[in-house]
């Protein structure tokens, strides 16, 4: 995501309630894998993409499970996408989880967290980020930020040297001595871009898929370790590395072609909610039209799947419902339930063989809470019905 750096640090606040607007009653987060299982429902789209109708991948897939944790990650499966959340960062949110829980009606199968960038320490899934996960181990972890390098210490020059591997072979240990041997990693997430201070350049990508490479030998060396490596672009063409795919360190070195998909930043113009009207209908069209069919969009990258034999996965998506800047402007759709049909009608097309998918939901900036932090200024009244139409039970 572009605006929420939350490996930096986030930039809404969460100190809200965050109250959902879900069933009523108490809510207890499961404490056994076989109460957190489930799996996507699919429901009709009134608004689907133009692709495919049938399916790309015909491979069998190879499964070992932990307890109801799937880990058929490493083939290419055409099933029901799994679902996950992101809900706020410094760790397991109890709170926050369960409000969310309230609000979709079910449970969600995996969680998101990511690695700060501060320090070498809080690269490596350190005790305070750890502990709070271990006592609900029924979650698999999605985590974020992995095997890059703090802020102004570093450099994919040095990383490709095997320079940090000492470092990254700590991340390893650390995860699975804190459960999460499993653990979906996405490794330096969003690299494409330039929001964050680890975004590679046209001179870097040598460099950074050889240090990828040795990231993936470094942690698969770990004893224990299932993890999973999603190559996780963002979708669209962006500023740091035009042409992601020049980034793609080999098809051994990776599990699925991942991609952070948002309503936002491919509009023509900011609005100030309350003061001009948001996007017409037809620029929300176009936009989505750019998202799938325009330069490294997301048609673009199914194609690359399927010739690289890996699912997709979708770690990021939503709505920009945040101004940015100073200038107090949304440069997304706001409250945009078509994007929602979209891209649920993409998330249980088989065509597009989606592993699982993530909604970004930082509390106050998302769909779960009527309570808005003060950035996000937009409330989706709509697109969290159609939401819950469409993920809910």
């Amino acid at each position: 995501m572009v605006v929420l750096v939350l490996v930096l640090g986030a930039s809404c606040s969460s100190s809200d309630d965050g109250a959902g607007t879900g069933s009523a009653g108490p809510t207890v987060v499961p404490t056994t894998k076989a109460a957190a299982s489930a799996t996507v429902p699919v429901a009709e789209s009134t608004s689907a993409p133009t692709a495919p109708t049938t399916p790309t991948t015909t491979t069998a897939p190879t499964s070992t499970t932990v307890g109801a944790r799937s880990v058929t990650d490493s083939t290419p499966v055409v099933g029901p996408a799994q679902l996950g959340v992101y809900r706020g960062p410094g760790g397991f949110n109890d709170e926050q989880l369960v409000s969310y829980i309230d609000f979709l009606g079910r449970q969600p199968d995996l969680v998101e967290d990511y690695l700060d960038v501060d320090t070498w320490a809080n690269q490596q899934w350190p005790d305070w980020q750890s502990q709070p996960w271990q006592a609900y181990p029924q979650y698999r972890l999605v985590l974020g930020g992995a095997c890059v390098f703090p802020e102004g210490q570093g450099s994919w020059t040095e990383a490709a040297t095997g320079a940090y591997e000492d470092e990254w072979l700590v991340l390893g240990q650390n995860l699975v001595a804190g459960g999460q041997e499993d653990a979906i990693v996405r490794i330096a997430h969003e690299f494409n871009a330039s929001h964050f201070h680890y975004g590679v350049t046209p001179t870097e990508v040598e460099s950074f898929t050889e240090a990828w490479r040795r990231c993936v030998d470094t942690l698969r060396s770990v004893p224990g370790q299932r993890f999973t490596f999603d190559w996780n672009p963002i979708a669209g063409v962006w500023d740091g590395l035009p042409d992601a795919a020049q980034a793609y360190p080999g098809d051994a070195y990776v599990d699925r072609i991942a991609l952070d998909v948002y309503d936002g930043n491919f509009y023509p113009r900011g609005w100030r909610p309350g003061v001009d009207p948001p996007p017409t209908q037809q620029i929300r069209d176009d936009v989505w039209d750019h998202i799938v069919n325009g330069p490294d969009g997301l048609e673009r990258w199914r194609q690359f799947a399927v010739e690289h034999a890996k699912p997709l996965s979708i770690p990021e998506w939503g709505l920009q419902l945040w101004t940015t800047g100073d200038d107090g402007l949304v440069w997304g759709g706001g409250d945009n339930p078509a994007f929602i049909e979209r891209m649920h009608a993409i998330i249980a097309d088989p065509a597009w063989n989606v592993a699982y998918h993530a909604y970004w939901e930082q509390p106050g900036c998302g769909l779960a809470d009527a309570v808005r932090a003060e950035s996000c200024v937009v409330d989706p009244v709509d697109s969290r019905a159609v939401f819950l139409d469409l993920f809910s039970t």
